[in-house]
């Protein structure tokens, strides 16, 4: 017997690979709203793990409420080559392929037939006879032996996707409006992503260095001897009534929260500038 309400669709499960966890995530559309349905944090064991990570997330999905096997990846970043570059407006989408492949290939210094890749053009903001190009390769025998790991474990990954088309679509389920221009952020361990998506597509990114929270981690960990699963649990939960934070920890914890974010709007205003000035006139 089919229980699944009629007005109830369950998206594909978002996976993103990290150097230390597999995270996963999953939407619900219900009466035309898109919802958070089920999340999952795995740590990951180590550099080599992946294999034994990704099945220890297969075995967590349907503890945690998730349905289906299909998978949509943010392809890790390590596996992805990106590069820019103008062409004439009228080059031919054969004669785009193959500039990319070479740009690409020579910007991951390795060979053109070891690279898958996609490109789109950018939104126009330099002479009108000329566009530009915004190519992404992935590495192909690194990125199959990830798809197999996925396979064995039971899962079938439908879709590859860089990092911050990923996050661009994400956030749009959540805008009013189907909106198309947007900031899109994505703070990690090590550093913060910023995408502008600009009439749906991802026009700019830019990492961050200091934005991560290895920044937070330090600090908090130089300060009160804390490790890492503890100083997680600092920053991902909420104190309770019988276990309130220790006065001195809740406002060092204040501090350097406020003194990360400041630096990191900093660093998000420069980008806003800049972008005022390539696509001026356009939304930002």
């Amino acid at each position: 017997m089919n229980l699944t309400l009629p007005w109830k669709r369950h998206s594909s499960i978002g996976v993103e690979i990290s150097t230390r966890s597999l995270r996963a995530v999953q939407l619900v559309l219900e009466r035309g709203v898109w919802n958070i349905a089920a999340t999952a944090v795995i740590p990951r064991g180590g550099v080599d793990t992946l294999t034994a990570d990704i099945r220890h997330l297969v075995e967590s999905l349907p503890r945690r409420d998730f349905v289906g096997h299909d998978v949509v990846l943010a392809a890790p970043p390590e596996l992805l080559v990106r590069a820019e570059f103008d062409v004439d407006a009228t080059t031919d989408f054969a004669e785009v392929t193959d500039r990319a492949r070479r740009e690409l290939a020579s910007n991951g210094k390795c060979t053109t037939d070891s690279l898958e890749i996609a490109w789109w053009t950018l939104p126009q903001c330099g002479p009108p006879d000329k566009k530009s190009i915004l190519a992404v390769g992935c590495r192909t025998p690194a990125a199959e032996a990830m798809l197999l790991s996925f396979d064995e474990a039971g899962l079938t990954v439908i879709a590859l996707e860089t990092p911050s088309q990923a996050l661009s679509r994400w956030t749009a389920s959540f805008l009013p409006n189907a909106a198309q221009t947007f900031i899109a952020l994505n703070i990690g361990w090590s550093s913060t992503t910023l995408s502008y998506v600009l009439d749906g597509q991802v026009a700019f990114e830019r990492t961050i260095p200091a934005g991560g929270v290895r920044n937070i981690h330090v600090v908090i960990a130089e300060r009160f001897g804390f490790d890492a699963d503890e100083i997680d649990v600092l920053l991902t939960s909420e104190p309770s009534e019988s276990e309130p934070l220790n006065e001195e920890l809740a406002r060092y914890l204040d501090t350097v929260l406020v003194e990360q974010l400041n630096e990191l709007r900093e660093e998000i205003i420069r980008s806003i500038q800049y972008l005022a000035q390539r696509y001026a006139g356009r939304a930002i």
